[in-house]
């Protein structure tokens, strides 16, 4: 037990070093010595035997706790430390050696400590020297995966409209109840909904996973709509309310497939992350949604061998897909009451980060979803530490 405990301090110890030559300090302009993250931790030295910096064990744990926290600006210049000696195995007088710099060895204890701090559930850590994002959205979120972690938020818990988001659910239903190769033909109802993105065509056949390419890639209305016919609108919107319940999505309702207007289909940040949360777990969805562009055709009909088949090239309404290089995927959505929305897992390192954009419509309403959710990863690029 004590061997391990001290292999876990060593490790935070070795984490404060990493941090260190990242440059996860605050100096003045003066060019003073730049000092650790964490305000309190101790640093002694022996003067005269010019030992080794050692950080108390309690104060450093206090401060990894808080992420890294500039520190308050002083009155100037700050000692510098002398120049470490051969560093001790082993802790002492509730101390840790910090690793030896000079000869560039690691010991068994700091090799065991780096093990260690792989098992450690520490990171991101947040750097306290970069200042908040401000995003001028009406609601934003950053979660991890899982969507527990929040890493940025901004009136997360507030009921807005989510316009095309709406299809992430539809999708959902959608694997959860089709045959990926079942037929559906395009009725004159569906290609009569509002829009008409996706180009569908009255009377045509397509695959439940062609037509998925087509509503998910385009945002089609018909296309949503459409899969909704298949057993009943009414019957699709209580399959979409029902799992929204089971997802725990408490501040959640939907009123049609397609994200229309309407009272009573709203959503939250809060709840958005963690609709996005369950649907990473179905890789279709996500191989769609970073498809930025396809082309899929109607199927043929054996009972009418007069039906033509219908070419559909299909370009991705996501712009951030040739600009962010860690996009995993991502929804738009956009109407006049909603404003421009946007729902975007990005790979930082090894995280899945999911961003929630809601409300974003300033003076280039189909421009700014974009420009706020790039804004937003790289703020997190820059706001926190993802690696050693």
């Amino acid at each position: 037990m004590t061997n391990a405990l001290g292999a876990i301090l060593a490790g935070l110890l070795l984490l404060v070093g990493i941090l260190n030559d990242k440059g996860f300090f605050s100096a003045d302009n003066s060019g003073s010595a730049r000092i650790p993250f964490f305000k309190q931790a101790a640093v002694k030295t022996d003067e005269k035997k010019q030992n080794k910096p050692e950080i108390e064990v309690n104060n450093l744990f206090s401060s990894l706790s808080g992420g890294l926290r500039p520190k308050e600006s002083g009155s100037g210049k700050e000692e510098q430390a002398a120049e470490p000696k051969k560093a001790e195995e082993g802790v002492q007088a509730n101390k840790l050696p910090v690793e030896n710099e000079a000869k560039n060895e690691v010991s068994p204890t700091e090799k065991a400590a780096l093990q260690t701090l792989k098992t450690i559930d520490y990171l991101p850590v947040r750097n306290w020297n970069v200042p908040f994002a401000e995003i001028s959205a009406k609601s934003v979120l950053s979660t991890d995966e899982k969507a527990e972690k929040v890493f940025y938020q901004k009136n997360s818990s507030e009921r807005l409209p989510i316009a095309s988001l709406t299809k992430l659910m539809t999708a959902l239903i959608v694997l959860d109840n089709y045959n990926l190769e079942e037929k559906i033909k395009i009725t004159k109802a569906a290609v009569q909904i509002e829009g008409e993105m996706g180009g569908l065509v009255v009377g045509e056949t397509l695959t439940v996973r062609n037509l998925l390419y087509v509503m998910l890639i385009e945002s089609s209305n018909d296309a949503a709509f459409a899969f909704a016919e298949k057993i009943g609108t009414d019957k699709f919107v209580e399959l979409m309310n029902k799992k929204a319940a089971v997802l725990d999505l408490k501040n959640t309702h939907f009123a049609n497939p397609a994200g229309f207007d309407e009272k009573n289909n709203y959503s939250t940040a809060f709840d958005l992350a963690r609709l996005a949360s369950a649907a990473l777990n179905y890789p279709l969805v996500w191989e769609i949604l970073r498809t930025k562009e396809i082309e899929v055709k109607s199927e043929a009909v054996p009972d009418n061998p007069n039906q033509p088949i219908f070419p559909h090239r299909l370009i991705n309404s996501n712009k951030l897909l040739d600009v962010v290089p860690e996009i995993v995927g991502g929804k738009t959505g956009y109407t006049d009451l909603a404003g421009g929305c946007m729902i975007l897992v990005a790979q930082l390192e090894n995280f899945k980060v999911i961003n929630i954009v809601l409300g974003a419509d300033g003076g280039a309403p189909f421009l700014d979803r974009f420009k706020e959710t790039e804004k937003l990863i790289n703020w997190l690029k820059e706001a926190y530490l993802w690696k050693l």
